[in-house]
C-alpha cells in the first residue's frame, strides 16, 4: 500500500506556536499550515502562488464553494459527523448514569462512585433520590 511515491505528514496544529510560523516561513509544510489556518482568502491566494499543492487545493476548495450540490453534499456529510459525536457522548453519559445507579444500589461510597463514573456528586446525590 505504501510505496515512495506518497509521504504522510501528520500536524497538529494547535501545538505548533504562531511564533514558528512566522520563524519558519519557506519551510514548505509550514505553508501548508499557514493555508489551513488561514482565515482571509488573501493569504490563501499568496499562499496557491507560492506551492502548486496548495494551488491546487485552493482550486478544490473554490469549487466547492461554487457548487451547490456538493456543498449541500458536504454539509450533510459534517452534519452526521457532529450527529454522530452527540449520540456518542449522549451514550456515553448515559452509561454513567446506568453506572452510578447500580453503585448506589450495591450502597457504594459517593466519593467511590464519582472517581469512577466521572459524574458530579450533586448528579450521584440526584440519581439516588430518584431511584428512591
Amino acid at each position: 500500500m505504501f510505496n515512495d511515491l506518497l509521504e504522510f505528514h501528520i500536524i497538529e496544529l494547535p501545538k505548533i506556536p504562531d511564533d514558528s510560523v512566522e520563524e519558519l516561513k519557506n519551510v514548505e509544510l509550514l505553508k501548508w499550515v499557514k493555508f489551513i489556518n488561514s482565515e482571509s482568502k488573501e493569504e490563501m491566494e499568496m499562499l496557491a502562488k507560492q506551492n502548486s499543492g496548495i494551488r491546487e487545493a485552493y482550486k478544490e476548495l473554490e469549487s466547492l464553494e461554487n457548487d451547490e450540490e456538493r456543498r449541500a453534499i458536504y454539509e450533510a456529510r459534517e452534519k452526521a459527523i457532529m450527529d454522530y459525536r452527540v449520540q456518542q457522548r449522549a451514550a456515553k453519559q448515559e452509561g454513567k448514569i446506568e453506572t452510578a445507579k447500580k453503585m448506589l444500589d450495591k450502597g457504594l461510597p459517593i466519593e467511590l462512585i464519582e472517581e469512577i463514573t466521572e459524574l458530579s456528586k450533586e448528579e450521584i446525590l440526584k440519581l439516588g433520590e430518584e431511584t428512591d
